[in-house]
């Protein structure tokens, strides 16, 4: 989450009256769109295969600053009708060259939810591994805006017995773009496409995925956001998730940021996300002072 696990860039800020202008536009379009596909739909499905790969965050298009480390771990809490789900991730990202970084996470997790034959079930262990790489293709000054794509591999190493994962790889591919409209206005547009890890016996399905986010400051130290997210499973477009968040962070240090951010599921049926809750923070190390985060107040997962 980036986001908000929390992965770079330095963030924009705008007006509070004209970000929460912009997402009350995106609640009403999305709440809109959503209602007939969601309409009548029961998830039983556990919080931790929602929003697989890049889906549960918006990332900006600016790699982490060569040789500057950033840790950030975050805590999450995310609960709807039928589920109760808490993740604990640590992110470290790295800036490997100009215009590329790698990051990984690796965390754990608890769950409690009431699968299809109503029995409630509850399990705990290690969160999957996602493994992300991010290139730069295009700067502002070169085209729009600027633009990169981000490759991750989730490594299956949640238990599928006790319903933590898929128990296989997942594979994701995002295109991002990040604009600065002025000096102090920036938006974030993300568009991916994620392989769940699959078999004969499970149910999940390859998702697209898309979203926005926009940047604000109220001082040189505070930064608040919103993003819209959306996830269409392939195999089931009648459990499209859609979900507003936004968030808060707080440059304490040139080193140290915190942040908190509130998500919230929209439309009709019963989401996976009702609502969810991230708390975090992030370290920077090595050249460069400040903390590069991917939204300035986080999302999950980094």
């Amino acid at each position: 989450m980036k986001t908000p696990p929390s992965s770079s860039g330095k963030h924009r800020l705008i007006h509070a009256r004209t970000v929460f202008k912009c997402a009350a536009v995106i609640m009403v379009f999305a709440w809109a769109w959503q209602l007939p596909c969601a309409a009548g739909t029961t998830s039983t499905t556990p919080i931790s295969t929602l929003f697989a790969g890049q889906a549960s965050y918006i990332n900006n298009a600016e790699p982490q600053p060569v040789g500057q480390l950033d840790a950030e771990p975050d805590l999450t809490y995310t609960h709807n009708r039928q589920s109760d789900y808490i993740q604990f991730p640590l992110t470290l990202t790295y800036g490997l060259m100009p215009r590329w970084d790698v990051s990984a996470a690796v965390g754990v997790q608890w769950q409690s939810y009431s699968p299809a034959n109503g029995n409630r079930q509850t399990a705990s262990g290690f969160s999957d591994i996602p493994i992300y790489t991010k290139f730069k293709l295009l700067d502002q000054d070169q085209w729009w805006c600027s633009q990169s794509l981000e490759f991750e591999i989730n490594v299956p190493t949640a238990s599928r017995e006790q319903g933590l994962g898929t128990g296989n790889p997942n594979y994701d591919l995002t295109w991002l773009a990040s604009k600065d409209f002025t000096d102090k206005l920036t938006g974030d547009l993300n568009l991916g496409y994620t392989l769940v890890g699959n078999d004969s016996a499970s149910s999940f399905s390859n998702q697209l995925h898309y979203g926005l986010a926009l940047e604000y400051s109220v001082t040189d130290k505070l930064g608040l956001n919103a993003q819209f997210l959306t996830s269409v499973p392939d195999s089931q477009m009648n459990h499209t998730e859609v979900a507003l968040s936004t968030g808060i962070g707080w440059q304490a240090t040139p080193r140290f940021q915190m942040h908190a951010s509130v998500t919230e599921g929209i439309g009709a049926g019963n989401q996976v996300i009702e609502v969810s809750a991230t708390v975090g923070a992030t370290w920077s190390f090595g050249k460069h002072a400040a903390p590069n985060n991917d939204d300035g107040a986080k999302t999950p997962t980094r």
